[in-house]
């Protein structure tokens, strides 16, 4: 599952895997290792050349999305704001519609 958005990188498999790991961290109510997780994300991203980012863009719309679900979890809802403001930034403008549909929630 988490191959299809990564069109097999090593770096972007690492971030949907700490990705999938914060989101069952969140659902056992772990928020703490939720944002160790979701962290280690960010960190990943950030140290993406920009070419790769860019043919990462559905993966990091994926992480903003579950750092706006940490953020609805510990009852910061204008951080949860912000963060699908900023995956709606970086959302492709092709084939992601399932995730539109997800922000939007």
């Amino acid at each position: 599952m988490a191959m299809s958005g990564t069109l097999h990188t090593q770096t972007g498999l690492l971030i949907e895997i700490f990705n999938e790991m914060g989101g069952v961290w969140i659902k056992l109510n772990e928020l703490d290792s939720a944002k160790d997780c979701l962290e280690r994300c960010l960190n990943l991203i950030n140290s993406l050349p920009e070419a790769k980012a860019e043919t990462l863009k559905l993966v990091i719309v994926k992480v903003y999305r579950r750092k706006a679900e940490l953020a609805v979890a510990l009852k910061r809802y204008t951080e949860a704001i912000e963060w699908v403001d900023q995956a709606m930034s970086v959302l492709p403008k092709v084939n992601a519609y399932h995730e539109l549909v997800r922000l939007q929630k």
